[in-house]
C-alpha cells in the first residue's frame, strides 16, 4: 500500500494558517459579532452615529456642538477629530457603519501583527510559544472591551492601534510619521499628552518640535469647510465649552464610576475621610502622581537600552485609565502589556503567573452576558478593572530580570544544586 505524501502547496496553505490562527480567530469573532448585533436588532453603533453626524455637519458647514435634537449622545470632541470621519460621511449611515466596523477590526489586525514584530525584534533571546498562542491569550483578555468598541463604534481602538504605530514610528527612528500620529491621537482624545513628560526625558526635541508644528496644522485645518476664521474660533469656543461641562461632571473623585487610581485609593483607604476639600484632593492627587512618575523612572533604569522604549511606551499607555476619568473601555490599554507578559511568560516565577492571570480576569472576564446586569454593575462598581490593571503593571515594573538566559541558568543552578543535595543525603545515609 502507499501512501500519498502532503504536496508542497498543501503544506504552505497548513503553515499559514497554523501561524495566522491568531487572525482567523479575530476575524471569525469579529463577523459572529456582527451577525449576532444585526439579527437581534442590537447593531446599532450610537457613539459612531455621533462621529458620522459631526462630520455630515462639517460637510455642510453647519453647527457641531449643542444641538438639542441630539438628546444625550451629543459631540463633545475637537473639530479636528470630526475631520477624520469625513470619508465615511460620504456613504450612507448603514453602510458607514458596517465599514466602520470591519475597519475597526482590520486596524486590530494590523495593529497587532505590527506590536509582536517590534516585541520580537526588541528580544530575540526569548524562546515563546506561537505568535498565535500569545496573541489569542491577549486578546480574549480584553476581548469583551474589544466587542464594546465594535458595539458602540468608539475610537479607543483606534487611539490603541494609533499608540502602537506610534511606538513603531519611534523605534524605527521615524520623526515625522510619530509626531504626526501623536498630533492626531490628542485631537481624537488627549490621552496622547502622557507621552509628552516622557518624550523631554529623553531628550527627544524634534519629535517635540514636529508634534507642535503638526497640532497647529491641524488647529486651523476646520478652515477648509469653515473659509471665515470667525467660525473656526467659535467651533473651538464652542468645544471649550463642551469640554467645561465634561470636566465638571467627573470631579466626585470618589464616585463609584471613577475608575482612576486616584479615586480607587482614596475609596479603600482612610484617606477618603481626610480629601473634603478640593485643595486637599488636588495636593492627593500631586503625591500619587508623583509616585506613578518615580515608579516609572526606576522601571525605566532596569531595562535594557534596546527592549527599553517598547516596555517604557505600553506602561504609559496602561497607565491611561488610571489617569484619565474614562470609561471602562479604555481598559483595551492593557493589551500591549498583555502582550509582552505572555511574551515573557516562561521566564515569569509562578507567584507572578498567578497575578498575571488573575489580572487578566479582573479585566476581561465581566462580561455582561454571562455574569448577568447585577454582578456586571457592581464588579464595575468596585472597578475592577483598575485592580486588574495595577496586577499586571506590577509584574511589568518589579519583574527582577527580563533576561530569559538569566532565568534558565538560576533553574537549571537551582536543579543542579539540589540534585547534588540528594546525593549527599543518599551518601549519609549509606
Amino acid at each position: 500500500m502507499t501512501f500519498k505524501k502532503n504536496s508542497p502547496s498543501s503544506h504552505g496553505i497548513k503553515r499559514y494558517l497554523n501561524v495566522n490562527r491568531w487572525i482567523i480567530f479575530i476575524v471569525v469573532v469579529s463577523l459572529t459579532s456582527l451577525a449576532g448585533e444585526i439579527m437581534n436588532d442590537k447593531f446599532t453603533m450610537l457613539d459612531f452615529e455621533v462621529y458620522y453626524k459631526t462630520a455630515s455637519r462639517m460637510l455642510d458647514h453647519s453647527e457641531l456642538y449643542s444641538i438639542k435634537e441630539d438628546g444625550h449622545y451629543v459631540y463633545k470632541y475637537s473639530p479636528v477629530a470630526g475631520l477624520l470621519f469625513i470619508p465615511f460621511a460620504l456613504i450612507n449611515y448603514t453602510a458607514a457603519s458596517l465599514l466602520y466596523w470591519l475597519f475597526l477590526t482590520g486596524l486590530l489586525i494590523a495593529g497587532l501583527k505590527t506590536f509582536f514584530n517590534v516585541l520580537e525584534k526588541s528580544d530575540t533571546r526569548v524562546k515563546q510559544t506561537s505568535i498565535s498562542t500569545i496573541l489569542i491569550l491577549a486578546v480574549a483578555s480584553v476581548a469583551v472591551h474589544i466587542h464594546r468598541e465594535w458595539h458602540l463604534g468608539q475610537v479607543n481602538m483606534l487611539l490603541l492601534i494609533s499608540y502602537i504605530f506610534l511606538i513603531n514610528a519611534y523605534r524605527r527612528k521615524q520623526t515625522v510619521l510619530f509626531s504626526t500620529l501623536l498630533s492626531i491621537s490628542i485631537f481624537i482624545k488627549p490621552f496622547g499628552l502622557i507621552f509628552v513628560p516622557y518624550l523631554i526625558l529623553k531628550k527627544q526635541w524634534s519629535k517635540i518640535s514636529y508634534s507642535l508644528l503638526f497640532i497647529i496644522i491641524l488647529t486651523i485645518s476646520p478652515i477648509i469647510f469653515y473659509p471665515s476664521l470667525d467660525q473656526v474660533i467659535h467651533l473651538y469656543q464652542s468645544w471649550q465649552n463642551e469640554l467645561v461641562i465634561e470636566l465638571n461632571s467627573k470631579q466626585n473623585l470618589l464616585a463609584d464610576a471613577n475608575h482612576t487610581i486616584f479615586a480607587v485609593v482614596a475609596r479603600y483607604t482612610p484617606l477618603k475621610f481626610i480629601l473634603t476639600t478640593p485643595i486637599a484632593q488636588k495636593i492627593y492627587q500631586l503625591i500619587l502622581l508623583g509616585i506613578i512618575g518615580t515608579s516609572f523612572l526606576f522601571f525605566s533604569r532596569r531595562l535594557r537600552k534596546k527592549e527599553s522604549s517598547l516596555k517604557e511606551f505600553s506602561f504609559l499607555v496602561a497607565l491611561i485609565p488610571l489617569l484619565a476619568f474614562t470609561s471602562e473601555n479604555a481598559f483595551i490599554f492593557e493589551l500591549p502589556t498583555i502582550i509582552i507578559l505572555v511574551y515573557y511568560f516562561n521566564t515569569l516565577t509562578t507567584l507572578q503567573k498567578v497575578i498575571l492571570s488573575i489580572g487578566c480576569l479582573l479585566i476581561g472576564a465581566n462580561i455582561y452576558d454571562i455574569v448577568g446586569s447585577e454582578v456586571s454593575t457592581f464588579l464595575i462598581s468596585i472597578s475592577i478593572y483598575t485592580f486588574g490593571t495595577v496586577m499586571l503593571l506590577s509584574i511589568l515594573m518589579l519583574k527582577k530580570s527580563w533576561d530569559p538566559l538569566e532565568r534558565s541558568s538560576s533553574v537549571a543552578h537551582s536543579t543542579y544544586g539540589s540534585r547534588i543535595t540528594t546525593r549527599a543525603e543518599a551518601g549519609d545515609d549509606t
